[in-house]
């Protein structure tokens, strides 16, 4: 049975009986996007005909690309055909995008089979929506609203309240979109966008529910995808999994001046949402790598000196041969961490004269090739 014909017989989107965290709220994955290695791309399309059926090729590329494999429901598998377009903009990479509407139109067993099969197609995740569908409406945005004019939230710097009004529609008194956001979306967001919707208003009555929606993005889409690709099947783990997440991703709390979050109050709704999807907060390890900090101090702070010590002597042939020695004896000198850093990065950096025109340092170019 092909996954389409499959999905008819369960509610679109919906975690399937057994999986549901509550009343039948569902949770779940809303959006996927994956990069591949270029080699593995007819395996790859292979992958997703079984899933979504026949395709297209289209000239009209998105994120960047000259070409794309369309299927149903907007997911697109894109390319470049000219290697050397494929090189120079991409590293030889595709990126398969799966979007929300694709995402619902699976059962809960092919979409966990989904994650599984571009795992084993070696994928790394660059964006994965996790959701939790409100049908009991523990919530109401006007509360939200609330809770961020008064700063009760963490987890988060910054938040916006959304809401468009249409003054020719009657229905909920014209407003066509009304929503609240946590966090920023893109480069420079920290990876985590949180947004809470009214989801009866977005579907035109079609679910009457407040969807709380966390998009993962840049290591944390990686580190979530492996979670949830790693649950082998069992439809319960992955339920509980995405629902922990939600919770776990924010909190509303008052605020009565006390720093430490954790002795605040929580507000009654949201105490009463977490308490049924449990808390799986996703950390991602702060600490960037230790060669980065070194060369990033070194701009920061001997550049100007050795500059000036540069100028002092006769000719470069001088300073040059002073630095060869001043780094023999501080290769001499190394300690032990030092002497770790060096013997696991051996070899692995090349300096890129044109790259301080790309980025604000060369520190941040090391930081990408340590990844």
């Amino acid at each position: 049975m092909t996954a389409q014909n499959e999905s008819k017989m369960v509610n679109p989107g919906f975690v399937i009986p057994g999986c549901t965290t509550r009343k039948g709220n569902p949770t779940g994955v809303h959006w996927l996007r994956n990069s591949f290695d270029f080699k593995d791309l007819e395996a790859v399309k292979a992958m997703v005909c079984s899933f979504f059926g026949a395709f297209e090729i289209c000239y009209n590329g998105i994120l960047s690309y000259s070409a794309r494999y369309i299927w149903s429901f907007g997911v697109s598998l894109c390319f470049d055909e000219d290697p050397d377009l494929r090189q120079k903009c991409h590293r030889d990479r595709i990126t398969l995008d799966i979007p929300g509407l694709a995402c619902d139109e699976l059962t809960a067993p092919d979409l966990v089979l989904l994650l599984e099969c571009i795992q084993e197609l070696g994928g790394k995740c660059i964006r994965i929506d996790v959701f939790f569908d409100d049908y009991n409406r523990t919530v109401s945005l006007k509360e939200l609203r609330t809770t961020i004019d008064k700063h009760d939230f963490s987890g988060f710097r910054v938040a916006s309240k959304n809401q468009t009004i249409d003054v020719t529609k009657k229905e909920n008194g014209g407003v066509t979109y009304d929503a609240v956001t946590f966090g920023r979306r893109g480069s420079k967001g920290s990876g985590k966008y949180f947004r809470i919707y009214d989801k009866n208003i977005e579907s035109k009555g079609k679910e009457n529910c407040i969807r709380f929606e966390q998009e993962y993005s840049q290591h944390y889409a990686q580190k979530v995808f492996t979670i949830l690709a790693g649950t082998g099947g069992n439809l319960d783990v992955f339920a509980v999994s995405c629902g922990a997440m939600i919770g776990g991703s924010i909190r509303f709390v008052h605020r009565t001046g006390e720093r430490n979050i954790v002795r605040l109050k929580l507000y009654d709704w949201w105490e009463e949402i977490t308490k049924y999807l449990g808390i799986l907060s996703v950390r991602i390890a702060k600490k960037k790598c230790a060669l980065t900090g070194m060369i990033s101090w070194h701009e920061r702070q001997l550049s100007p000196s050795l500059a000036c010590i540069r100028k002092a002597f006769a000719t470069e042939k001088d300073f040059y041969r002073w630095l060869d020695n001043s780094l023999n004896v501080g290769e001499s000198r190394m300690n032990k961490l030092q002497i770790q850093i060096a013997n696991r990065n051996f070899g692995r950096l090349i300096y890129d004269w044109n790259y301080k025109y790309k980025k604000k340092s060369y520190s941040e170019y090391v930081e990408a090739m340590c990844v």
